[in-house]
């Protein structure tokens, strides 16, 4: 099988997508998956490969957390959910 990575993904849809299937859950504010950002990303959308994804959350309290997520060695595999507790 031959798989053209960048086709499956432009950047603009990678830069929603690697924020749709991440939850932030605070145990006063409960959800506040809206309010994650990411500070890195390595995702190489042509290319094959192990990357990371650092993700950052703010609670209404003011305390922040990042968590690192990785998307399963390829650019359109579901990036493991993660739990900001």
């Amino acid at each position: 099988d031959i798989h053209i990575f960048e086709d499956l993904y432009t950047e603009q849809e990678w830069k929603k997508v690697r924020l749709e299937q991440v939850k932030a859950m605070d145990k006063e504010d409960g959800d506040i998956s809206d309010r994650l950002t990411v500070l890195n990303d390595t995702t190489n959308l042509h290319k094959q490969g192990q990357y990371s994804i650092i993700y950052q959350v703010k609670d209404n309290a003011g305390n922040t957390v990042s968590k690192e997520g990785r998307p399963g060695g390829r650019p359109y595999a579901k990036i493991y959910p993660l739990n900001f507790r």
